[in-house]
């Protein structure tokens, strides 16, 4: 997996401190009408696995997720996120966080990841590349993480897709790229003596 350097004004973040988080979560159920945790996986800039487990939702799934491999034979014995939320906190707490669509993904934490130095959404740096501009919103339109995997011809990490494991290494693949084709180090690998950008 690559191992690549978050760089802004010349200040440098190690891999190790970039995480890229993504969930599984229910439709709205239950008697509060909530959406429930089912899945989590964290992974960091490096592709190690920093936290990955499954959660009891609280309510019968049925079959609505066991396209994805989710059921409820797997959660039923499962910890509840709220109960393991603590040791979360604490793998999150100091991290730049990645997600495709932050804003969304953010608003499932307590206090919306608020303790987390830096949150980047994976989403509003893609879609600009290749989404259509809206004059009245005043924003790109937002491309899903699966259609941008897909455009982008990356080889399928293994696993189900929609699926918190698989979609975080997929989105670190996309996040490579985008690492790999920003027009720094286009500029970088052009110049002469120079030969394309690799990384370890």
């Amino acid at each position: 997996m690559n191992n690549y350097y978050m760089t802004n004004h010349s200040k440098v973040v190690n891999p190790r401190d970039i995480l890229f988080i993504d969930g599984e979560r229910t439709y709205p159920m239950g008697s509060d009408n909530s959406r429930r945790w089912m899945e989590l996986s964290i992974i960091d800039g490096t592709g190690a696995s920093v936290f990955h487990d499954y959660f009891y939702p609280g309510v019968e799934i049925g079959y609505r997720f066991s396209k994805k491999g989710l059921t409820d034979e797997l959660l039923m014995f499962k910890p509840t996120f709220e109960s393991r939320w603590l040791d979360i906190k604490h793998h999150l707490k100091g991290k730049h966080i990645v997600a495709w669509a932050m804003h969304l993904e953010k608003a499932h934490f307590p206090e919306e990841l608020a303790f987390c130095p830096r949150l980047h959404c994976a989403q509003e740096r893609f879609s600009p590349l290749v989404g259509d501009y809206s004059i009245y919103y005043g924003n790109y339109r937002s491309i899903g993480m699966w259609d941008a995997f897909d455009m982008l011809g990356l080889p399928q990490p293994p696993g189900h897709r929609h699926r918190a494991a698989t979609d975080t290494m997929a989105m670190l693949m996309i996040w490579n790229w985008l690492e790999e084709t920003q027009i720094s180090n286009l500029l970088l690998s052009s110049r002469p003596g120079n030969g394309p950008i690799h990384y370890n």
